[in-house]
């Protein structure tokens, strides 16, 4: 992490650089004909290239989930003249869609539903974009709830701001939705991804798998793999590990369920003979 942080900061010394370089560029057209001028011989750069640094500093930060950062990358490059394009949201999207309350909790595995669907896929084709459901197998449901709301939020913006969406985009949206178990939600995104012409490939619908996987919904999960078929969609270790998670958690429910029926003989033990 330290190592990490240094070479964060090295980045965001060299954009600084760039930026005094973009200004000195400024300053030199304001001042043609002075030849005192300090500035009219000093190197210059490129918008081009503060783009491109600012695009790959922001996915640094996004492997940290520092979305502030890259909202303020995302605004010094505006005033620069560099109006964010879609590398720029599709980080700021990573980085709320790896933001820490999404951590997957092992300890809280089992039990619950799926969220209700409605997610801002179908906002972008008519829908409203306002979900309740948490998902399940996770602490903090509230903080959990908020950061996919907050991938949602960025895609609106990304629209908003003119910047149409790609496969990167929407799969951090995916993401996000998969980890809560948003079964309805990621099914909306991946029919947004359909009508945009984007590609559905193994790994969007394995983002689906890994929401059926943590709402426990094996029969959605059994659909999503026969969609997968009948699309002619190969299959990897990934959407396997999905498919029997959603069996051994829908399993476990069952179990559960049985266990903690009131009508069972008061002397039968369960897992007895």
């Amino acid at each position: 992490r330290r190592a990490a942080w240094i070479s964060r900061a090295a980045a965001a010394i060299a954009l600084d650089e760039l930026y005094a370089r973009t200004m000195t560029t400024q300053l030199a057209a304001d001042n043609v004909g002075h030849a005192d001028d300090d500035a009219s011989g000093a190197a210059v750069t490129h918008p081009r290239d503060v783009r491109d640094a600012t695009t790959t500093l922001c996915n640094a930060y996004a492997a940290c989930g520092d979305s502030d950062a890259i909202r303020d990358l995302m605004e010094r490059a505006q005033s620069a003249g560099v109006p964010p394009d879609s590398h720029m949201f599709n980080a700021l999207l990573r980085s709320e869609a790896a933001d820490r309350s999404l951590a997957w909790d092992p300890e809280e595995d089992g039990g619950g539903g799926a969220g209700v669907g409605g997610g801002v896929a179908g906002s972008i084709s008519g829908g409203t974009g306002v979900r309740t459901g948490a998902g399940v197998g996770y602490t903090h449901a509230e903080e959990l709830q908020d950061a996919v709301i907050r991938v949602e939020e960025m895609m609106r913006d990304m629209l908003e701001s003119g910047v149409e969406p790609d496969l990167h985009s929407f799969m951090a949206l995916l993401a996000a939705y998969a980890k809560v178990g948003d079964v309805a939600a990621a099914g909306d995104a991946l029919a947004g991804m359909k009508a945009r012409g984007i590609e559905l490939d193994t790994w969007a619908f394995n983002a689906l798998l890994q929401a059926c996987a943590a709402a426990s919904d094996l029969d959605a999960a059994s659909k999503v793999r026969a969609s997968m078929k009948k699309s002619s969609v190969a299959a990897d270790d990934i959407t396997f590990l999905h498919l029997f998670t959603a069996c051994a958690r829908r399993t476990r429910q069952v179990a559960v369920a049985l266990r903690d029926e009131e009508d069972w003989d008061e002397e039968w033990e369960w897992g007895g003979d």
